[in-house]
């Protein structure tokens, strides 16, 4: 019986060996491609901007990351939401502070291999001034009413010409 158990044993030791063998001949050395599109604004304080990016690799990708600095911030590094290939993350931007947003991703595979996207901008604007609507439309509503009540003066006032005067009434 022993000797049953050696004869398993060695065996089982060969194909261990045989496929650690083929592993470490096909192991992934190359790093995960990340694919990314920058957002397009504009952008305005205090609103989060929306970073998506499609990651694959020949083995497990257990995270990407985010690096990002908003105007007025310190750099922060988080990990990305994954979803299927696609990774996404919301960069929320600080009320009042306009400049530069700055960021890059980063993902590392299960076996150590690491990528990098290239440093990208984006420009936090200010915010366009707003136009008070309720001023524009009651200003509009008295404009509209000045002409409707001018309208109809006029042709009251052109009926009354056009019509005779009733009998023993002098014409205006």
């Amino acid at each position: 019986m022993q000797r049953g158990f050696r004869i398993v044993f060695i065996e089982l030791f060969f194909v261990l060996a045989t496929l650690a063998v083929a592993t470490s001949a096909s192991a992934d050395t190359t790093a995960p491609q990340i694919q990314h599109t920058p957002p397009t604004g504009p952008f305005y304080p205090g609103s989060a901007i929306f970073i998506q990016a499609i990651v694959t690799d020949e083995s497990a990708v257990p995270a990407v990351r985010i690096i990002y600095t908003v105007p007025g911030g310190s750099e922060e590094n988080v990990t990305m939401a994954p979803e299927g290939g696609t990774y996404h993350f919301s960069i929320q931007t600080r009320a009042g502070n306009t400049g530069t947003l700055r960021y890059h991703l980063y993902a590392v595979d299960a076996l150590g291999n690491g990528g990098l996207t290239p440093d990208y901008s984006l420009a936090i604007d200010p915010r366009p001034a707003e136009v008070s609507l309720t001023l524009a439309s009651g200003l509009a509503t008295v404009v509209i009413a000045v002409i409707v009540i001018a309208l109809t003066a006029l042709t009251i006032r052109r009926r009354r010409k056009t019509e005779p005067p009733p009998a023993g009434r002098p014409p205006l």
